[in-house]
């Protein structure tokens, strides 16, 4: 989980909120919050995504859950995470999807970010599969 993210996001009154905290503890976020759905995991995760208005996210698999359902995206890469991609690949992927990139975690940045991500029309997107495919039979 991106604890920074998780704390600066729960100084808000936003409603409808799913926050999934992984390995932070939840419980913080439950006595804030008690009218949001906080848990730590889910297994039918892709389930929120696809009902989410907008999704928050570090720079991981999500982004790629809200694609599928055309969601609007904002991406917050969590410093912390030297193992993970770097801002330069965050900065092309949420170009391809036209989702919203936050470097500087403050309130008022995420705030402006989902409001932006909500005007944003998402893009039409190569079909994947069909490529791979045209790929794959010019190797056989």
């Amino acid at each position: 989980g991106h604890k920074r993210l998780f704390d600066v996001i729960s100084e808000s009154d936003l409603k409808n909120v799913v926050l999934q905290t992984g390995k932070v503890d939840p419980e913080p976020y439950r006595r804030r919050h008690p009218e949001w759905k906080v848990i730590r995991y889910s297994t039918r995760f892709y389930e929120l995504v696809a009902g989410a208005e907008v999704v928050v996210t570090h720079f991981g698999a999500t982004i790629l859950e809200a694609s599928v359902y055309r969601k609007p995206t904002v991406v917050v890469p969590n410093p912390e995470w030297t193992r993970t991609a770097g801002i330069e690949d965050a900065k092309y992927y949420v170009k391809k999807v036209n989702a919203v990139l936050v470097s500087e975690i403050t309130l008022e940045n995420l705030l402006n970010a989902i409001e932006e991500a909500k005007r944003r029309e998402y893009p039409e997107l190569e079909d994947g599969a069909t490529k791979l495919a045209d790929l794959i039979l010019r190797l056989c």
